[in-house]
């Protein structure tokens, strides 16, 4: 069993959407895409370090990624399959349920997968390990 100390806490918050039979104007609308990712940091109220990288191919899919200083969205799409794949990971908590709803607003799945993990539950802050080491 694990002790924890008043300064531990959890590192980041981790989204996983899995979307089945999507609407393929959604997912293999490159504009759609690129739009999706530059809009979630500000909807989670993170900062964005730079625009969304992205590559997309014609009848196959969208790949793409947003950097954010608290991490990181990134978004994958399938259109044969009609599927589409979203990580959320963030330092700063967000509002699970608001990011679900507009996913599935954007790409209109017929199933949604929610996977939902807590990150760096032994995470120390850089603090309490200078401490520990008589550095501060």
């Amino acid at each position: 069993m694990r002790k924890k100390s008043k300064s531990r806490k959890i590192f980041g918050y981790h989204q996983i959407l899995d979307l089945y039979d999507c609407d393929p104007k959604a997912i293999g609308n490159a504009e759609r895409c690129y739009h999706y990712l530059d809009a979630m940091p500000g909807l989670m109220g993170t900062h964005k370090q730079s625009e969304p990288f992205v590559i997309f191919k014609k009848d196959i899919g969208f790949s793409g990624w947003v950097p954010i200083v608290e991490s990181g969205v990134s978004l994958y799409t399938n259109i044969p399959s009609r599927f589409a794949s979203v990580d959320i990971y963030s330092c700063k908590l967000f509002d699970r349920e608001t990011l679900k709803n507009l996913t599935s607003g954007f790409f209109r799945p017929k199933k949604v997968e929610e996977k939902y993990y807590l990150r760096g539950q032994d995470y120390i802050h850089p603090t309490e390990l200078l401490e520990k080491r008589g550095l501060l």
